[in-house]
């Protein structure tokens, strides 16, 4: 499993990568790297993207803690956060609703899945035509 990310100061935006196997474990870790990141900052966009995803652990508990984590970090007042998980497969886009089902009822996080790269980058504000090019306009 690897969860990857990058931050796009150019952008406004975080991007993150999740391939193979995913244990809930091993997503707080990436994410607590993420948030002690220097350039992490409060009002990012968020581009999710679980397209080399194969699977996550089932874990109920673990990811409701996970879930916890991530709002003590995104609920301030003042400030919203979009994420826009690209979930181009059925098992990839069951696992984005599960997330962002958790942001349904917070004014704090606006949470969408979507299927299609360009779509995904296009809800982002973004211009470039897939993930590749937003990465190398970034370089």
């Amino acid at each position: 499993m690897a969860v990857d990310f990058r931050i796009l100061r150019e952008f406004g935006l975080v991007y993150v990568r999740v391939s193979g196997d995913v244990t809930i474990a091993e997503a707080k870790e990436a994410f607590r790297d993420h948030m002690s990141h220097p350039d992490c900052a409060l009002g990012q966009k968020r581009f999710i993207d679980l397209s080399a995803m194969t699977s996550i652990e089932s874990n109920p508990v673990g990811m409701m803690q996970f879930l916890a984590m991530m709002a003590d970090h995104f609920v301030k007042p003042g400030v919203q956060t979009l994420m826009v998980y690209y979930a181009p497969t059925d098992a990839t886009r069951s696992v984005a609703h599960t997330m962002t089902r958790s942001w349904d009822v917070s004014n704090f996080v606006v949470a969408r899945v979507i299927d299609d790269e360009q779509e995904a980058l296009q809800l982002l504000g973004l211009s470039a035509k897939s993930i590749s090019h937003l990465l190398a306009q970034a370089a």
